[in-house]
């Protein structure tokens, strides 16, 4: 009788320790999906590199701050170039096994997305370009970034609607510049506008005026300038020496306030670009937090330090709410994430899995965003 009843006090006991165990132990850590970033951290675009990572980095330490991240980064080096996008694929891809990814700059997008097309296996793409329609017939593929056709359409109907019938076109001399001002081009001259001259200029180039004399001398009665930041500043002052004061339009990198200093002010007055949420609605409250955020850690607020922000956020949401953590699972999840509200304004995501955001056409007045009427 006794050897029952201890063989029932050592279950019980057995029993109790089970449950107590249960209850008090430290729960498993939830798996952080790790993405593989290629990034451009050196070369001509290291300038767009560094501010995605600086997002990308501040995001991932306010996430960690408020708990358990789902989602961490390994970051590779592109240099924007194609070729050394595809080198960092295929190791991340082959050797380490990784299956997903964020790839930034129109060039290495292009040059890895018809690799990620040929493997079988499921991955989930981030392709961080304003190239226009660049996930179409990448079902894998996401876009978390403007799209150089929403700018470019809006330039066009602002020149159709200004009555400009003449206009010449400059624009950097890649995939992005290309497409952009061909899409700008088939709006405008939908719209009954005639393009007059066009012309390219590459990273190299330090001395416009050759250019702009050939598209000055289609008599334009507005100018098309497709550029990176770093490039605005010499066009515009070389166009203005030459005694040129014709309208122009600007891609979206013109709404950076660090050019003012460097353009002369007849120019800035009388050119027109986007300018996304983020930088005409800069004194919301989400926004200049945010920005003073990004001052606390010693760097400059920015469009593109927000959007990979932004883009950080998304991505470990969708992660947090997927029923798994298989690309496919973390796709379907993605996709229920829009719409979304960041620090760059309301998004929306397209069947194509492209990004609208709000953009909407402005001018430099006293070094301010003032919106057209």
């Amino acid at each position: 009788m006794n050897k029952k009843i201890i063989a029932l006090l050592t279950a019980v006991v057995a029993v109790g320790s089970f449950v107590l165990f249960f209850q008090f132990a430290p729960a498993a850590q939830a798996e952080v999906v790790e993405f593989s970033a290629i990034l451009p951290l050196t070369g001509p675009l290291s300038h767009l590199g560094d501010n995605e990572r600086i997002g990308m980095e501040l995001a991932l330490s306010d996430i960690k701050a408020k708990g358990e991240p789902s989602i961490s980064f390994r970051f590779e080096d592109s240099q924007g170039k194609g070729p050394n996008a595809v080198t960092a694929l295929r190791k991340q891809w082959d050797v380490d096994g990784r299956r997903f990814f964020i790839v930034a700059t129109t060039g290495p997008a292009l040059a890895t997305l018809p690799i990620f097309k040929d493997a079988k296996e499921e991955k989930l793409v981030i392709s961080q370009t304003m190239y226009p329609d660049i996930t179409k017939g990448y079902p894998f593929a996401f876009r978390l970034f403007a799209s150089s056709r929403q700018e470019a359409q809006l330039l066009a109907n602002h020149a159709a609607r200004n009555g400009h019938k003449r206009a010449a076109i400059l624009h950097i001399q890649n995939e992005w510049g290309t497409e952009s001002a061909s899409i700008f081009r088939a709006a405008y001259e939908a719209s009954g506008g005639t393009v007059v001259a066009k012309e390219t200029y590459t990273f190299a180039d330090k001395d416009y005026r050759i250019i702009l004399a050939k598209l000055a001398a289609g008599k334009p009665d507005v100018l098309l300038i497709y550029a990176y930041p770093d490039n605005f500043p010499t066009i515009m002052k070389q166009f203005s020496e030459m005694g040129q004061s014709v309208p122009i339009l600007a891609n979206s990198d013109f709404a950076i306030g660090t050019l003012l200093k460097d353009i002369p002010p007849t120019v800035l007055a009388t050119t027109v670009f986007p300018a996304p949420r983020y930088l005409y609605d800069s004194s919301k409250s989400a926004i200049s937090k945010f920005n003073e955020h990004v001052q606390a850690t010693g760097h400059t607020p920015n469009f593109d330090i927000a959007t990979f922000y932004d883009m950080t956020m998304i991505l470990n949401k969708a992660v947090a709410t997927a029923k798994n953590t298989s690309p496919a699972a973390v796709r379907e999840a993605l996709s229920a994430v829009f719409p979304y509200d960041g620090v760059t304004g309301h998004m929306e995501l397209t069947p194509d899995r492209e990004l609208i955001v709000d953009f909407a056409l402005s001018k430099w007045v006293n070094g301010k965003l003032e919106l057209l009427k």
